[in-house]
């Protein structure tokens, strides 16, 4: 199922760079229709969630492998420096205002934005992309700041969930502590209200 799978993603992505579309796109729509009319959407997680990992560690290699910084620090480091330091004060900021805008402010804590900050691999997925395309402005800035944030962010990424996680009045399922009467004290109010015995 894997292999025909990985077959059909590299089909879709090859397809689309010789037609020069994005690769990310295209499999990102691919991915779409496959889970919403194939039978086996169970089997295709199970088997994409087994290979997430190691398929994270190769796109580390790769970015790496690609990444050409500027030999001027002056040339990269303030942009990124700046974009690493507002993703971090904005991101929780504007989360905790949504929570306070929503009314979870109290469920899910003051703090649940730092659990946000860490990227994912797929942040690096769409700054490979915009490194491929050659005609782009500041390609290498703008992979630079990526592979920069992503390094820096999701480090401490577990530890931050961890921490939003504990201050919050969410358990770690995501499902809202219910503070309500048992069972039992909604099941009495109901007997004495109908008049039973």
């Amino acid at each position: 199922l894997f292999v025909s799978l990985a077959g059909a993603i590299i089909l879709v992505s090859g397809a689309a760079a010789a037609l020069r579309l994005s690769p990310v796109f295209a499999a990102v729509v691919f991915g779409a229709i496959l889970g919403n009319t194939s039978t086996s959407r169970a089997e295709l997680t199970a088997a994409l969630r087994r290979v997430e990992r190691p398929f994270q560690f190769v796109l580390l290699l790769f970015a790496g492998a690609i990444w050409r910084p500027s030999t001027t620090y002056a040339a990269w480091l303030l942009p990124v420096a700046a974009f690493v330091v507002a993703r971090v004060l904005v991101r929780p900021g504007s989360a905790r205002l949504a929570a306070r805008v929503n009314g979870m402010l109290p469920v899910l804590g003051p703090w649940w934005g730092r659990a946000l900050l860490g990227h994912g691999g797929f942040t690096l997925v769409l700054g490979l992309d915009y490194l491929r395309q050659g005609t782009m402005p500041a390609v290498n800035l703008v992979f630079t700041a990526v592979v920069a944030s992503v390094l820096l962010t999701d480090a401490f990424s577990a530890r931050l969930v961890r921490g939003a996680m504990s201050r919050s009045a969410t358990p770690a399922h995501g499902v809202p502590a219910y503070t309500g009467p048992g069972p039992a004290t909604v099941a009495a109010d109901a007997t004495r209200g109908s008049g039973a015995p």
